[in-house]
Protein backbone atom coordinates (compact mmCIF):
# COMPACT_ATOMS: atom_id res chain seq x y z
CA UNK A 1 0.00 0.00 0.00
CA UNK A 2 1.36 3.40 -0.91
CA UNK A 3 2.17 6.03 1.70
CA UNK A 4 -0.66 8.25 0.45
CA UNK A 5 -3.23 5.42 0.76
CA UNK A 6 -2.01 4.58 4.29
CA UNK A 7 -2.34 8.23 5.33
CA UNK A 8 -5.82 8.41 3.82
CA UNK A 9 -6.84 5.18 5.55
CA UNK A 10 -5.48 6.50 8.85
CA UNK A 11 -7.46 9.71 8.44
CA UNK A 12 -10.68 7.74 7.78
CA UNK A 13 -10.00 5.62 10.89
CA UNK A 14 -9.52 8.75 12.97
CA UNK A 15 -12.75 10.29 11.65
CA UNK A 16 -14.61 7.01 12.26
CA UNK A 17 -13.32 6.77 15.84
CA UNK A 18 -14.18 10.42 16.45
CA UNK A 19 -17.72 9.89 15.11
CA UNK A 20 -18.08 6.73 17.22
CA UNK A 21 -17.06 8.70 20.32
CA UNK A 22 -19.63 11.42 19.53
CA UNK A 23 -22.28 8.76 18.89
CA UNK A 24 -21.57 7.04 22.20
CA UNK A 25 -21.70 10.39 23.99
CA UNK A 26 -25.12 11.12 22.48
CA UNK A 27 -26.39 7.65 23.33
CA UNK A 28 -25.18 7.59 26.94
CA UNK A 29 -24.97 11.17 28.17
CA UNK A 30 -28.33 11.35 29.85
CA UNK A 31 -29.66 10.96 33.31
CA UNK A 32 -30.28 7.51 34.67
CA UNK A 33 -33.88 6.38 34.64
CA UNK A 34 -35.57 7.17 37.92
CA UNK A 35 -36.48 3.99 39.75
CA UNK A 36 -39.48 5.58 41.57
CA UNK A 37 -39.19 3.13 44.43
CA UNK A 38 -39.08 0.11 42.15
CA UNK A 39 -36.25 -2.37 42.18
CA UNK A 40 -33.47 -2.50 39.63
CA UNK A 41 -35.05 -5.65 38.18
CA UNK A 42 -38.39 -3.87 37.75
CA UNK A 43 -36.63 -0.95 36.05
CA UNK A 44 -34.97 -3.39 33.65
CA UNK A 45 -38.34 -4.92 32.81
CA UNK A 46 -39.80 -1.48 32.11
CA UNK A 47 -36.85 -0.54 29.87
CA UNK A 48 -36.95 -3.68 27.74
CA UNK A 49 -39.23 -3.55 24.68
CA UNK A 50 -39.04 -6.82 22.79
CA UNK A 51 -42.05 -6.41 20.49
CA UNK A 52 -40.60 -5.67 17.04
CA UNK A 53 -42.18 -2.59 15.46
CA UNK A 54 -44.19 -1.78 18.62
CA UNK A 55 -42.71 1.68 19.23
CA UNK A 56 -42.23 2.36 15.52
CA UNK A 57 -45.92 1.70 14.89
CA UNK A 58 -46.96 3.95 17.79
CA UNK A 59 -44.60 6.75 16.77
CA UNK A 60 -45.69 6.57 13.13
CA UNK A 61 -49.33 6.77 14.22
CA UNK A 62 -48.63 10.00 16.11
CA UNK A 63 -46.58 11.43 13.22
CA UNK A 64 -49.15 10.60 10.55
CA UNK A 65 -52.47 11.06 12.37
CA UNK A 66 -51.89 13.25 15.41
CA UNK A 67 -49.50 16.10 14.56
CA UNK A 68 -51.00 18.25 17.33
CA UNK A 69 -49.91 15.76 19.99
CA UNK A 70 -47.40 17.02 22.58
CA UNK A 71 -45.43 13.84 21.73
CA UNK A 72 -45.21 14.62 18.01
CA UNK A 73 -41.70 16.10 18.17
CA UNK A 74 -40.44 13.24 20.36
CA UNK A 75 -41.82 10.66 17.93
CA UNK A 76 -40.36 12.41 14.89
CA UNK A 77 -36.93 12.86 16.50
CA UNK A 78 -36.89 9.22 17.60
CA UNK A 79 -37.77 7.80 14.18
CA UNK A 80 -35.56 10.12 12.12
CA UNK A 81 -32.74 10.29 14.65
CA UNK A 82 -32.35 6.53 14.98
CA UNK A 83 -31.95 6.25 11.21
CA UNK A 84 -29.88 9.38 10.50
CA UNK A 85 -27.33 8.99 13.29
CA UNK A 86 -26.17 5.62 11.90
CA UNK A 87 -25.88 6.66 8.23
CA UNK A 88 -22.33 8.04 8.73
CA UNK A 89 -21.26 4.66 10.14
CA UNK A 90 -22.18 3.13 6.78
CA UNK A 91 -19.72 5.43 5.04
CA UNK A 92 -16.97 5.75 7.64
CA UNK A 93 -16.65 2.12 8.72
CA UNK A 94 -15.99 0.70 5.22
CA UNK A 95 -13.68 3.65 4.42
CA UNK A 96 -11.63 2.94 7.54
CA UNK A 97 -11.49 -0.86 7.32
CA UNK A 98 -11.15 -2.94 4.16
CA UNK A 99 -12.78 -5.87 6.01
CA UNK A 100 -15.99 -3.85 6.33
CA UNK A 101 -16.36 -3.37 2.60
CA UNK A 102 -18.41 -6.52 2.15
CA UNK A 103 -22.02 -5.98 3.10
CA UNK A 104 -22.57 -9.02 5.33
CA UNK A 105 -19.33 -8.51 7.27
CA UNK A 106 -20.15 -4.84 7.67
CA UNK A 107 -23.74 -5.50 8.81
CA UNK A 108 -22.69 -8.28 11.19
CA UNK A 109 -20.11 -6.07 12.90
CA UNK A 110 -22.35 -3.01 12.89
CA UNK A 111 -25.43 -4.77 14.24
CA UNK A 112 -23.29 -6.39 16.93
CA UNK A 113 -22.23 -2.86 17.95
CA UNK A 114 -25.87 -1.70 17.98
CA UNK A 115 -26.92 -4.70 20.11
CA UNK A 116 -24.05 -4.01 22.50
CA UNK A 117 -25.06 -0.35 22.83
CA UNK A 118 -28.72 -1.25 23.43
CA UNK A 119 -27.71 -3.82 26.06
CA UNK A 120 -25.40 -1.41 27.87
CA UNK A 121 -28.11 1.28 27.79
CA UNK A 122 -30.52 -1.20 29.37
CA UNK A 123 -28.25 -2.38 32.19
CA UNK A 124 -26.97 1.11 33.02
CA UNK A 125 -30.54 2.47 32.85
CA UNK A 126 -29.34 5.13 30.40
CA UNK A 127 -31.87 4.13 27.79
CA UNK A 128 -34.28 1.49 26.63
CA UNK A 129 -33.48 -1.77 24.89
CA UNK A 130 -35.96 -1.44 22.04
CA UNK A 131 -36.04 -3.78 19.06
CA UNK A 132 -37.58 -0.88 17.12
CA UNK A 133 -34.40 1.12 17.66
CA UNK A 134 -32.35 -1.80 16.36
CA UNK A 135 -34.51 -1.95 13.22
CA UNK A 136 -34.22 1.82 12.66
CA UNK A 137 -30.46 1.76 13.31
CA UNK A 138 -30.18 -1.11 10.81
CA UNK A 139 -32.00 0.98 8.20
CA UNK A 140 -29.52 3.81 8.82
CA UNK A 141 -26.57 1.42 8.58
CA UNK A 142 -27.89 0.03 5.29
CA UNK A 143 -28.52 3.49 3.81
CA UNK A 144 -25.01 4.56 4.80
CA UNK A 145 -23.50 1.48 3.17
CA UNK A 146 -25.47 2.17 -0.03
CA UNK A 147 -24.14 5.74 -0.02
CA UNK A 148 -20.62 4.39 0.47
CA UNK A 149 -21.00 1.94 -2.46
CA UNK A 150 -22.48 4.63 -4.74
CA UNK A 151 -20.21 7.57 -3.97
CA UNK A 152 -17.08 6.63 -2.04
CA UNK A 153 -15.96 3.25 -3.30
CA UNK A 154 -12.91 3.21 -5.56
Amino acid sequence: MSKKKRQSSGLWRFVFLLYTAVLLFLLFYREKAVLDGSSYTEALKQNFIWKPLYTIKNYMYVILYNPDSPYYRHCLVNIVGNVVMFIPVGVLFPKSSHRARRFFRYMGSSLFFVLLVETVQLFTLRGVFDTGDIILNGIGLTLGFIIYKCFFRK
